[in-house]
C-alpha cells in the first residue's frame, strides 16, 4: 500500500539564524500562469517571552523586468504594497503562541516559471533573532520534476509528414490532423461516418516513425482515446507494435491492444507494456476497423517512456476560473489523478488549498498504471 500526497503549496528552502522563532511553510507551490498565488504559514514564538516581530522581504532585481508581476504581503491586518519592504506594524506573538497572519503574494505569473522570494521574520528588539525562507512560486507543473526517460512524444501540432498513412480499405478516407477547438489541442481523427456520403467502412492505418529503445528497461506506451459523438460511440480500433513497418508485420505481432471504446467521460488514458522490445527498434500503428456508421475516433497524447514505480499526473478537468455571483454561493472545481507507475496507487490523499486554507480529500480507489481517480470540491 502506497501512502502519496498531492499537494498544491509552497516549495521552500528553510535557514535558521535563532531558536526564538520558527516557521512551517509546506512544501510546494503550484498555479497555473498569470494567476494570483498566496504563500500562508504559521510564525511560532518558542521563547518563554513575548515577542514583537517584523517580516522583511527580499525580491532579486531581474523581477523588475517581468510583465505585469508584483509581490505584495501581508503581516496581521496591514498589507503591504510592491515597494515596501519592510512592515513596519509589528505583531506581538505571546511565548509559546504562533500567529497565522502571515500572507506572501504574487500576482501575474509568467508561463512556466519558478519566482524565488525571500521573507525573513525577526524579533524588533534583537534584529539578529531571525528565521528566513525562500519561497519559490512556480508555474511549472509539479509532476514536471518527476519524469522517465521517453523515447518518443508525438508533435501533432507539427504534422504527421514523418507517418506512413495506409488507406487499406481503399475509401479515400483516412487518419488526419484535427483541433476541434476544445482545449485538447490537435489529435489524429478518423472517421466510420461521413456527414456527406454517410456510412463509412473504415481499415485506417497510421504508423509511427522509428522509435529507439535503445538502453530500455521498461519501456511503455501511452495514449488517449475516445468516441468524438458520445451518442454513437462504439469506434473499434487496435494497436499494434513490431520492429518492422509494413502492415503485415505489424497486423501478426503478439504485442497489441484492441478495443471498443464506447462511452467515455472524455478521453482515456491507455498503456501498453513494450519491455519484450527492450534496446530495439520499433513501430507503432494505430487501426481504426471492423466498424461502420458510429462516427469518428480521437486519439492523442500518444508516447513511449520507462515506466515509474510512482508516477502520476494531476489535471484540471472543470474551468480553472469560476465566477460566484450570489453572496454565499459557490464555484466547483473537478481534478483527475492518473497513474502512469508501475505501482498500484492507493491510500494517498489529494490536497487543495484556497486562499492559504488547505483542505484534503482522501482517496477511494486503487489505481494500476492508466487508471484515473477524479475529486471535486468547491
Amino acid at each position: 500500500m502506497k501512502k502519496i500526497l498531492f499537494s498544491l503549496a509552497i516549495l521552500v528552502s528553510l535557514t535558521t539564524l535563532a531558536q526564538s522563532l520558527s516557521i512551517n511553510p509546506s512544501e510546494s507551490y503550484f498555479g497555473l500562469p498569470n494567476e494570483t498565488l498566496d504563500a500562508s504559514f504559521d510564525v511560532t514564538n518558542n521563547s518563554d517571552g513575548d515577542l514583537e516581530v517584523i517580516v522583511t522581504r527580499l525580491i532579486p532585481e531581474a523581477y523588475d523586468s517581468l510583465e505585469g508581476f508584483t509581490s505584495t504581503f501581508c503581516w496581521g491586518t496591514t498589507c503591504y504594497p510592491p515597494h515596501i519592504n519592510v512592515s513596519t506594524n509589528p505583531i506581538i506573538i505571546n511565548a509559546g503562541g504562533s500567529f497565522d497572519g502571515f500572507k506572501g503574494t504574487v500576482s501575474s505569473m509568467p508561463v512556466e516559471t519558478e519566482l524565488t522570494i525571500n521573507y525573513c521574520f525577526s524579533v524588533v528588539d534583537n534584529p539578529s533573532d531571525k528565521v528566513c525562507t525562500d519561497v519559490i512560486f512556480s508555474s511549472i507543473n509539479p509532476s514536471d520534476g518527476v519524469t522517465a526517460q521517453t523515447y518518443f512524444s508525438a508533435d501533432l501540432e507539427s504534422g504527421i509528414d514523418s507517418w506512413t498513412i495506409v488507406d487499406y480499405d481503399g475509401d479515400g478516407n483516412n487518419w488526419s490532423v484535427i483541433d476541434f477547438d476544445d482545449n485538447e489541442g490537435s489529435v489524429l481523427n478518423s472517421a466510420s461516418y461521413d456527414i456527406n456520403t454517410g456510412p463509412l467502412t473504415p481499415d485506417n492505418w497510421i504508423i509511427t516513425p522509428a522509435i529507439n529503445l535503445a538502453s530500455s528497461n521498461a519501456p511503455t506506451l501511452y495514449w488517449k482515446a475516445k468516441a468524438l459523438d458520445q451518442s454513437w460511440a462504439n469506434e473499434n480500433y487496435s494497436v499494434y507494435v513490431s520492429t518492422q513497418s509494413d502492415v503485415n508485420s505489424l497486423s501478426s505481432s503478439s504485442v497489441s491492444f484492441t478495443e471498443f471504446i464506447g462511452v467515455t467521460n472524455g478521453y482515456e488514458l491507455r498503456t501498453l507494456d513494450l519491455s519484450s522490445f527492450n534496446n530495439e527498434t520499433v513501430y507503432v500503428a494505430f487501426r481504426h476497423h471492423d466498424v461502420t456508421d458510429m462516427f469518428s475516433l480521437n486519439v492523442k497524447d500518444i508516447s513511449v517512456s520507462e515506466i515509474l514505480q510512482e508516477f502520476v499526473e494531476h489535471d484540471i478537468s472543470s474551468s480553472n476560473y469560476q465566477v460566484v455571483d450570489a453572496e454565499g454561493g459557490t464555484g466547483t472545481f473537478d481534478f483527475t489523478v492518473t497513474s502512469y507507475g508501475a505501482d498500484n496507487l492507493s491510500d494517498y490523499d489529494f490536497n487543495y488549498t484556497i486562499n492559504g486554507s488547505t483542505s484534503s480529500i482522501a482517496s477511494n480507489q486503487t489505481l494500476s498504471a492508466g487508471d484515473q481517480e477524479s475529486f471535486s470540491f468547491d
